[in-house]
């Protein structure tokens, strides 16, 4: 569980950061300090629809490390690494989904208690529900009852 000096430094880089990303076309995915003995970590995970790239990534880091060495929000030496979240990241929000329009994918989500596992390809992403093309055609499912997805490769 993070402390409040925690989720409240993050917060702060995340307003410094996010800019940069979204200048890139990019969007910030997830944001992770993670403190050691004698140094931090700030771990930037960044996406775009088709993919990031490493070029993406070092026009990220060149820009966010200007801006930190500006703002000097963290106290003390830091490493700064900007990274694709991984292709068998789990796809698990709104924005995770939307990133990933036209990919075939293995959805599970819950109908009455158990979870349902199907495969299809992401057509659409709107009003807070997912659209796949299925065997069986298009199909609607709320993001509210979707445990999660996986890219198939």
């Amino acid at each position: 569980m993070k402390s409040s000096y925690q989720i409240e430094i993050e917060g702060k880089l995340t307003t410094i950061v996010e800019p940069v990303v979204i200048e890139a076309g990019a969007e910030l995915v997830e944001l992770q300090l993670v403190q050691r003995k004698s140094s931090a970590l700030l771990r930037l995970l960044v996406d775009k629809p088709g993919g990031i790239t490493l070029d993406d990534c070092t026009a990220i880091s060149r820009g966010v490390s200007f801006l930190l060495e500006t703002a000097d929000p963290l106290e003390g030496r830091y490493t700064l690494e900007v990274s694709s979240p991984g292709l068998d990241r789990p796809l698990t929000t709104e924005a995770d989904f939307r990133r990933k329009i036209g990919e075939q994918i293995k959805l599970f989500f819950k109908q009455d208690d158990r979870t349902i596992e199907v495969v299809g390809e992401i057509v659409k992403v709107e009003d807070k529900r997912l659209t796949l093309m299925t065997e069986e055609g298009e199909t609607d499912f709320p993001l509210e009852n979707v445990v999660r997805g996986k890219i198939i490769f």
